[in-house]
């Protein structure tokens, strides 16, 4: 079962069991992003799982967290936020989803498209390693050449993932006149 998770639906006595500590992280990674945190001001960022492990369920509108047994004694309301997931990508508030972006995949396809952009040209460029490469080895980029550019581009992405928010507007096939 699949549903949308919105914090404000769950006011009161409910706990969010969290069978895996995947299931865990993801959860806590919502409360996150929402400005929750720990009773003791701590981030939600601390997931706390080893204590409990597959018993372990967070009393998300008080900030704590304890065993299965103990909220089911207690009365609370126990969800399952693997009743909130899909693929394993929740899907929160207004049917938001929420994706991991693996940033260093995204510059690895980037550089790879610049390579083919290289090799339909015939261009290689020297690489302080070129001595060690092998010689059926003709790849446009290698070594600490293809390294730097990946760290460089991976680092453009997280910057401009950082500075990006879902009120902006995407504008493709066309410069800003800043750049």
């Amino acid at each position: 079962m699949q549903t949308d998770f919105n914090l404000d639906d769950y006011k009161g006595d409910y706990v969010m069991h969290c069978a895996t500590e995947e299931e865990a992280n993801n959860f806590l990674e919502i409360l996150h992003r929402a400005g929750r945190k720990w009773c003791s001001g701590d981030s939600y960022l601390n997931n706390y799982y080893d204590e409990y492990k597959n018993q372990t369920c967070y009393e998300f509108n008080a900030g704590a967290y304890c065993y299965f047994q103990w909220y089911k004694e207690k009365g609370y309301t126990i969800l399952e936020w693997s009743d909130f997931m899909e693929d394993k990508t929740p899907k929160i508030e207004g049917g938001i989803r929420m994706t991991k972006i693996y940033t260093h995949d995204e510059a690895a396809q980037i550089i790879e498209l610049f390579e083919s952009v290289l090799c339909n040209y015939g261009i290689k460029i020297p690489s302080p390693e070129d001595d060690e490469r092998e010689t059926d080895n003709e790849a446009p980029l290698y070594g600490s050449v293809y390294s730097e550019l990946l760290d460089d581009v991976e680092a453009h992405l997280v910057n401009l993932l950082d500075r990006h928010n879902s009120s902006d507007v995407i504008i493709t096939d066309e410069f800003s006149g800043m750049y």
